[in-house]
């Protein structure tokens, strides 16, 4: 199992891995729609942050197939008067869960941020998802809750 960037030659990858987390994600958000604009939306992002010096993202490989992607960035929070290292996605394919793939990948992100002088990551995980648990067990707290309304 390795570690690799998130490139614009392996993006197709990472975009594969992002529509398996969507249909995850439909779990918890019924309204979330799987479309071939989010794709191309989603690879514009993924070009822009690539070139970018605020974007982080990697991906699991293990023996030629991509099995998790974690992207994160770093932003301005006003609240804190600080930047932030902001934890987007981390998605790992069912079959490699429990083996410490996530963990290994999150602890990569927040190397990356000390590294940039950062000293704070936040995310966001919906209410009643597993991964909550493994947030909590690493450390991060409940600060916020993000509520939402279609209108």
């Amino acid at each position: 199992m390795k570690l690799i960037k998130i490139t614009k030659n392996n993006v197709e990858h990472a975009l594969d891995l992002e529509e398996k987390l969507a249909v995850h994600e439909t779990k918890f958000d019924k309204k979330l729609k799987i479309t071939k604009k989010r794709r191309e939306s989603q690879k514009k992002s993924y070009m822009r942050g690539i070139k970018g010096r605020r974007f982080f993202g990697i991906m699991a490989e293990d023996n030629g197939k991509y099995v998790a992607l974690l992207t994160g960035s770093i932003f301005f929070q006003y609240m804190w008067g600080e930047s932030v290292g902001y934890l987007s996605d981390l998605y790992v394919v069912p079959g490699y869960r429990k083996r410490g793939i996530a963990k290994n990948m999150t602890k990569e992100f927040v190397t990356w941020l000390k590294k940039k002088k950062i000293r704070r990551v936040s995310l966001d995980v919906y209410e009643g998802s597993p991964a909550k648990k493994m947030y909590e067990k690493a450390g991060y707290k409940v600060l916020l809750t993000r509520m939402t309304k279609r209108i």
